[in-house]
């Protein structure tokens, strides 16, 4: 079997989060050439929280209470509304905010590091290098003409647009706390040589001063580090060609200067990891679908003051993200993060915390149906990083043997003697095809298989053969691939004695676990056979609407689902409606993966969101698909009940159980025998004699509990024998145990007059009784 497998070092762990864009930045954070924080801010204004904004702005913005009322918000053309009905005001919602919460708490001053810097001139670009280098602990010294009076004086001359000087002067204020000096002085080349003489670092922001102080033309600087040939001298703060310079880029330029300066100082690379500065492609990828008509509150010279706009206009952020999967994927979001974060928790799991086995739920809950990669913009392979681990579980001897046991168990049921039966066509030597309708199908609909082997022997020209078995599915999900080879390879062995037939798929699990096969028998669907030209399938009975529901083990196969919807669409049906998520990126029922064995409360739950979008009854063509929609309470039946009905209603029909499931395989194997072949069939064993009777609760009760009538039976038969029984005199029950295998069965019944024996209650565990003794 081709399977997708990786060790899990720490090369491949990077490798798969890089393929998850969850982390990814928002597009307005992209674009935004300080990457500020945009769909945060939105969050919190939308909540009111103005205060909580401003702390989110300052986060990323400098000099917030100027820049935040003069910004371009260049974000707004990738805002995703925009695509929808119109992009998000970010520029006036910075606005409200700085104009409506002032900085909380006092100014953090830095420590003194030791390291100093020099800027001249008092523009957007040059107090964004002394705000973020003074918040590094540097001593900043920024020097401005002394023609002008005060330093706010200076930065108004410089500033793209109106701000009160009231503004200027608060920011110039927060500056000086934070250890920013601000000298007057005659700002000329010769100040600059002084500079340069003490081996002092300067930034000369030209958005507020004369590029002739330089010694060396400014389109020499470099446009990553934007460092000059004069060592010691770097620049900013002016426009590319002819263009004004912008407020929002005058200070992407100083912070980019600041990060040369802070690693010139200390002897770190200045181009390492600067692909992340200035706008920046970003990989998320965010649906719109969904998604309401909300056209924007507010606009160009409006009034920004008023709350209750900004709630409603910042209300509109989509608060852009991907986590497609996890909307859609009722495991994912119940786990509360996304696959990349998974991927990590599966490493720490195997490489760091051996033994804890703290990720084994999310390991063994996923239901390995591949819808998650289906919607994934990068095919996250979210079942098979999950089927790698449990089959390292496996190997390892980590992997916990109650996880999968019922399944597995029922696996061994459907390999022995009691289920097991491939034969050929009884009028034919040899057969062109076998009939081969998988496990559930004959446990839940065993009537309906009976009577489509009689059709196909009927229609099929060259002999049909039958193989009741199992795929081998619960092995191959439950990581154990020795077992499920050898269940692969005694079908395959048996099968070609009959003449290397063709194979006729009931199940679509099946039809896609014996297709990974590395010689994979050559297949087709029964759906296809029924549908195709020039034979007459059975006619549905009845005019109904349906929900045509596809299981996700038909993602892959379109020819299943494209014959499925011919039969479905025959004349003497009413309306085909389809559930949400279906055809190539169908949801799971629940039933893959084995997760009811791991966490039934999470298979029901997904089975009844697989419901709830079905608008009308549901139909399909997977056994499990149907007993999951049933036993959520929805309406649901398999196609083959409108072709071969065995009830008025077949859409009423409750679920099969567990020891009902069990008994179907074991009688249709003997009914086919004696229909066909004259052949007795298998004996059941004695203890299955034994008659059992017990109330609805209780027998919800073993559900719940995956304890069988035929473990019942063997505790009841084996236990007076073997003194594993107690008597209650005073209520007239028994208590009986045994242990079958590594499971000890504990059963509470009492007999009755008729000799049936009446179960109140019965569980199990897995710990060894040793010898009781009593001192007297």
């Amino acid at each position: 079997m081709a399977i997708w497998d990786f060790a899990m070092e720490q090369s491949e762990l990077r490798k798969l989060e890089h393929l998850c864009i969850q982390e990814e930045w928002a597009y307005c954070r992209a674009a935004c050439p300080l990457h500020i924080d945009a769909r945060s801010l939105c969050q919190a204004l939308a909540e009111g929280d103005v205060n909580k904004a401003r702390t989110i702005l300052e986060k990323t913005m400098p000099i917030a209470g100027i820049l935040g009322r003069i910004c371009e918000a260049p974000c707004e053309l990738e805002c995703k509304r925009s695509e929808a009905d119109g992009a998000v005001r970010i520029g006036l919602l910075e606005q409200f905010c700085v104009k409506n919460a002032s900085r909380r708490g006092k100014p953090m001053k830095v420590p003194d590091r030791g390291r100093y810097a020099a800027v001249l001139g008092c523009g957007i670009s040059g107090l964004t290098v002394a705000h973020d280098l003074a918040r590094k602990g540097y001593r900043i010294q920024v020097y401005y003409p002394e023609s002008d009076a005060e330093p706010q004086i200076s930065l108004e001359k410089h500033l793209p647009g109106p701000v009160e000087q009231s503004v200027l002067t608060g920011e110039i204020a927060h500056l000086k706390k934070i250890g920013v000096h601000f000298i007057p002085a005659k700002c000329d080349r010769q100040l600059l040589a002084e500079l340069l003489e003490k081996q002092t670092i300067v930034y000369v922001g030209i958005d507020a001063m004369d590029a002739g102080i330089l010694p060396s033309p400014p389109d020499q600087r470099d446009p990553v580090t934007l460092g000059t040939p004069d060592k010691g001298v770097f620049i900013g703060g002016f426009p590319d060609g002819s263009a004004a310079v912008r407020a929002i880029d005058a200070a992407c330029e100083g912070r980019r200067a600041a990060v040369s300066i802070d690693r010139l100082t200390q002897n770190a690379s200045l181009y390492a990891d600067r692909g992340r500065e200035g706008p920046v492609p970003t990989r998320l990828v965010t649906s719109l679908e969904g998604v309401e008509t909300a056209a924007p509150v507010l606009a160009d010279g409006m009034d920004a003051g008023k709350p209750s706009l900004v709630q409603k206009e910042a209300a509109r952020c989509l608060s852009c993200e991907c986590m497609v999967c996890v909307r859609d994927c009722v495991y994912l979001e119940v786990y509360g993060a996304y696959p990349k974060s998974y991927a990590r928790q599966i490493y720490n799991n195997e490489s760091i915390v051996k033994g804890t086995r703290k990720a084994n739920p999310l390991i063994n809950s996923c239901m390995l149906c591949g819808l998650c990669t289906a919607l994934c913009p990068n095919d996250f392979p979210m079942a098979d990083l999950c089927l790698g681990a449990r089959q390292r579980m496996v190997q390892g001897g980590k992997m916990p043997p109650s996880a999968h046991d019922f399944a597995l168990k029922d696996l061994e049921f459907s390999r022995s003697d009691a289920f097991f039966m491939v034969c050929g066509d009884p009028d034919h030597d040899r057969c062109q095809w076998l009939f081969f309708p998988g496990c559930q199908l004959c446990a839940t609909h065993p009537e309906q298989v009976a009577d489509t082997y009689a059709w196909l022997r009927q229609n099929l020209a060259g002999g049909v053969g039958i193989a009741l078995a199992c795929c081998g599915a619960p092995a191959h999900w439950s990581g154990r691939q020795q077992i499920f080879t050898e269940t692969a390879e005694n079908l395959t062995t048996e099968t070609e004695k009959l003449g290397h037939p063709r194979w006729i798929m009931a199940c679509p699990s099946c039809q896609q676990t014996l297709g990974q096969l590395d010689s994979p028998p050559s297949q087709v669907s029964l759906w296809e056979i029924f549908s195709r030209e020039g034979l007459k399938p059975p006619s549905p009975k009845g005019q109904k609407n349906f929900c045509l529901v596809d299981p996700c083990s038909a993602s892959d196969l379109p020819l299943v689902r494209q014959a499925t919807r011919h039969l479905a669409r025959n004349d003497a049906t009413g309306k085909i409606s389809e559930p949400r998520l279906n055809a190539d990126v169908a949801a799971c029922c629940g039933y893959g993966g084995l997760l009811a064995n791991v966490d039934p409360n999470l298979a029901k739950r997904a089975a009844e969101r697989r419901a709830t979008e079905c608008q009308d009854d549901a139909l399909t063509y997977c056994a499990m698909c149907r007993e999951q929609i049933a036993r959520s309470g929805h309406r649901a039946a398999h196609i083959l009940d409108l072709f071969f009905p065995h009830a008025d209603d077949p859409f009423e029909r409750p679920a099969a159980g567990l020891s009902e499931s069990r008994m179907n395989r074991r009688r249709l194997k003997n009914e086919l025998l004696k229909a066909y072949w004259r052949e007795a069939g298998t004996e059941p064993p004695d203890y299955l004699s034994i008659a059992l009777q017990m109330s609805g609760q209780t027998r919800q009760l073993l559900e719940t509990r995956r304890i069988l009538d035929s473990d019942i039976q063997q505790v009841l038969a084996a236990a007076e024998p073997e003194g594993q029984q107690f008597y209650d005199p005073d209520s007239e029950t028994y208590l009986s145990s045994r242990r079958l295998g590594d499971v000890t069965f504990w059963v509470h019944h009492a007999q009755q007059t008729d000799g049936r024996q009446w179960i109140y209650t019965a569980y199990s565990h897995r710990m060894v009784i040793g010898k009781i003794s009593r001192k007297d």
